[in-house]
C-alpha cells in the first residue's frame, strides 16, 4: 500500500503544537511589560525616596521632574542631581513631584504605557509612597 497523506492523528497533534505556541506569544509580551514596569516602580520608588531624604537632611526643596523618556532630580540651585532614562517601551506624560521638608506637597497621578497596555500609579501627598493603581 502506498502512503501518501497524512493521518489524521499526525495533523491534530501539528495544530496542537502550533496552538499552543501561538497561546504563549502574547502572555510572553505582557510578562516584557510587567516586569518593564516593576523595574520602573522599584527604581522610582527608591529615587523618590532619596528626594525626600535629601531635602529633609539638607533642609531644601526638591523636584523630582518626569518627562516622556526620562526623570531627573533638581536640587535648590535647580542642579540635576541625577538623571534617569526610561525604557524605550514605556511612555509617560510630563509630571512633576515637589518635596519640601521631607514631605510630599500634593498627591500625584500618572501613568506609563507600555504596548498598548496603561499602568497607573499615584504618589501619595506627605509619606511619598507609590502606588499601582
Amino acid at each position: 500500500m502506498n502512503k501518501k497523506a497524512f493521518t489524521l492523528l499526525e495533523v491534530m497533534l501539528i495544530a496542537v503544537i502550533i496552538t499552543s505556541f501561538l497561546i504563549t506569544l502574547p502572555i510572553k509580551s505582557n510578562q516584557k511589560c510587567d516586569k518593564k514596569i516593576d523595574n520602573f516602580y522599584r527604581m522610582f520608588s527608591a529615587d523618590l525616596n532619596y528626594s525626600i531624604a535629601y531635602s529633609l537632611t539638607h533642609f531644601v526643596p526638591v523636584q523630582l521632574v518626569m518627562t516622556s523618556r526620562n526623570y531627573y532630580y533638581l536640587s535648590n540651585e535647580l542642579n540635576v542631581v541625577f538623571n534617569r532614562n526610561v525604557d524605550g517601551n514605556l511612555t509617560t506624560k510630563l509630571f512633576q513631584v515637589t518635596i519640601e521638608h521631607g514631605f510630599v506637597r500634593a498627591q500625584v497621578n500618572f501613568s506609563l504605557s507600555c504596548e498598548g497596555k496603561t499602568y497607573n500609579f499615584i504618589i501619595n501627598n506627605r509619606s511619598g509612597v507609590v502606588r499601582r493603581v
